[in-house]
């Protein structure tokens, strides 16, 4: 289904990842193997985009806050050891003496192993939300991919207009030059070079504003690679493929099983169920298990003799440590927070039921415009055939001498539309079939190694 990009030079690409920003080109930086004189790819303008998102960045930063709580939760269940010492002086002993009435030192470890639960529940809501935070690092990567894309495509179209303008330009020159020809030879009315004259302006007129749109393109380029405004940017040309569309129904269920949005919904309603949980567990009798070693590093250290030093029953102690607490009266206060964790479960379900209709309907509507894309493409492109026949035959009725200049200028702006049209039509598939692809959860670009 998607159109296809060659890719080349994969190993420049992944010393761009690492040397972002370690070679300046301008006032940002672009890449280290890229320089001005460089022809980039769909794929490498991606890639610096990518890497030069301060979106992405901030989304990368949080999704390590994810892996460090998770990290955090999991400590719990495994033992603490605390090493502490000190020296002190008091109104007893007062005397600046190494001796284990001034010091201390100790060490001691702690386990709670079992406390109803709510250490392996808090680790699953932990890692459900770094689970989120995945998504919300893939929604923000296809944003960034989708914006480079419509950019790039928007600059490959305003490049190809450019040159139509260009032609059209010439073209009415061409005319012109033929209006004076026949009207010098007593062919042509004097009105005839008046109004190849005027199209001559308007072809000038439309060339200026197709060179300000093309400048235009090329800064919203480059804003969304992250560079200077101003950077002379050059892009390679897409090759358009024809491919055959997919089911509508494949593409929905694509959506609903691959989506991040719909996929941090989901992780959003595990974490509210286990906050249900941790409400009802302060509620029930709660069940704690700890234990705890401590040793008097120094009286093991500074013992009086070599078999003291050795025996570590006469300077440790253990404690083993059961708990029943039963709660009786909080002033409903449990009960609130046991209502209020399942009204915010309630919402989470309705919330994913409202984004799964709203995945639903932009799969249907970017499906609807890439259809439509490529009937456009279709029509245009007979339309671009007509109207060239058309100028044809009108200019060779015209240097026939029967028909009118008129008749001339309203073909070569008929074919002149025509292809603007197509040419738009390409390049609005193209985007559209972006578009498709996140709206089915996935990245709106393939690539070929």
């Amino acid at each position: 289904m998607w159109y296809r990009i060659t890719r080349s030079g994969w190993a420049n690409v992944l010393i761009c990842i690492i040397s972002v920003y370690s070679i300046p080109l301008l006032s940002n930086p672009l890449c280290a193997n890229f320089t001005l004189s460089d022809t980039l790819t769909l794929t490498e303008c991606i890639e610096i985009a990518l890497n030069n998102s301060p979106d992405l960045r901030i989304a990368r930063n949080n999704l390590r806050v994810g892996e460090l709580n998770l990290q955090d939760m999991k400590t719990a269940i495994v033992p603490t050891i605390q090493l502490s010492g000190g020296y002190n002086l008091n109104n007893v002993y007062n005397r600046l003496e190494w001796t284990s009435n001034h010091y201390n030192l100790s060490i001691n470890a702690t386990i709670t192993p079992f406390n109803s639960g709510k250490n392996l529940i808090n680790i699953a809501k932990a890692r459900n939300s770094l689970a989120i935070q995945r998504q919300i690092y893939r929604t923000t990567e296809q944003a960034v991919i989708l914006n480079l894309i419509r950019k790039y495509f928007n600059l490959l179209k305003s490049q190809a207009m450019l040159k139509l303008y260009e032609e059209n330009l010439t073209q009415k020159q061409q005319q012109l030059d033929l209006a004076r020809t026949r009207f010098e030879l007593g062919l042509a009315p004097k009105s005839d070079v008046l109004k190849a004259e005027v199209e001559v302006t308007r072809a000038e007129v439309d060339l200026t504003q197709a060179r300000g749109e093309l400048e235009l393109a090329r800064m919203e380029l480059n804003d969304a690679l992250g560079i200077d405004l101003d950077y002379p940017i050059r892009i390679k040309q897409v090759k358009f493929i024809e491919e055959q569309l997919p089911s509508l129904d494949s593409c929905i269920a694509i959506a609903l099983k691959g989506r991040p949005d719909l996929l941090k919904s989901q992780s959003d309603i595990v974490i509210n169920a286990y906050n249900l949980k941790l409400a009802w567990l302060e509620r029930l009798p709660c069940l704690t298990i700890t234990g705890s070693y401590h040793l008097h590093a120094d009286r093991f250290i500074f013992g009086d003799t070599p078999l003291n030093r050795t025996n570590l029953t006469q300077y440790s102690d253990w404690s083993i440590s059961v708990g029943l607490s039963f709660p009786i009266f909080d002033g409903g206060k449990t009960w609130r927070a046991i209502e209020t964790a399942t009204l915010y479960l309630n919402n989470s379900r309705l919330e994913y039921d409202k984004l799964k209709r709203s995945a639903i309907l932009e799969v249907q509507l970017a499906y609807v415009d890439m259809v439509t894309g490529l009937k456009k493409i279709e029509l245009t492109r007979k339309q671009l055939t007509s109207a060239q026949l058309s100028y044809d035959a009108a200019l060779g009725r015209y240097k026939a001498g029967i028909a009118s200049i008129t008749e001339v200028i309203d073909a070569s702006i008929a074919l002149l539309d025509s292809k603007l049209s197509y040419t738009s039509a390409i390049y609005d598939y193209l985007v559209a079939k972006s578009r498709l692809a996140v709206a089915m959860g996935q990245l709106p670009y393939k690539l070929e190694d």
